[in-house]
């Protein structure tokens, strides 16, 4: 194992991930400068949507975008990029699509993160709160 350490943001809903995204993705060259790398090769909307979605089915839009590739490539896409071999640091990946896998999407995760110190970021919040936030929103 090497001395980086990937940090998974994994999300919940309702637990304001998306704005945390588009912070992450707007603030780049910011995080970068204080040793986190944000890799932006084919993110989806601010986020890493595609990792996701490569390993398990629920979850997934009705339209894929245009060129997913399969798990292997997809975490090697991101993990070999650039950005992520040329630092020492820090490497943030963030997507809800995230905290749906199954157990055996998690062990193929737990083979392409071997090389990093691995750390799950994940926000909870109370069913009844997430419940009315979903009413809100469709309203």
């Amino acid at each position: 194992m090497t001395s980086r350490t990937l940090y998974l943001h994994i999300g919940t809903p309702k637990t304001g991930t998306t704005a945390l995204q588009n912070f992450f993705y707007i603030n780049q060259d910011a995080l970068q400068s204080r040793g986190i790398i944000y890799p932006l090769n084919d993110v989806w909307h601010a986020a890493h949507h595609r990792l996701g979605w490569t390993l398990d089915k629920k979850g997934r839009p009705i339209n894929l975008p245009a060129g997913l590739k399969g798990a292997d490539e997809e975490w090697s896409d991101i993990l070999t990029s650039d950005a992520v071999l040329g630092s020492n640091g820090k490497i943030l990946i963030s997507s809800e699509t995230l905290s749906r896998c199954s157990e055996a999407s998690l062990l193929r995760i737990r083979k392409y993160t071997s090389d990093y110190h691995v750390k799950i970021v994940v926000y909870f919040r109370r069913q009844d709160r997430m419940m009315s936030s979903l009413v809100n929103q469709m309203t």
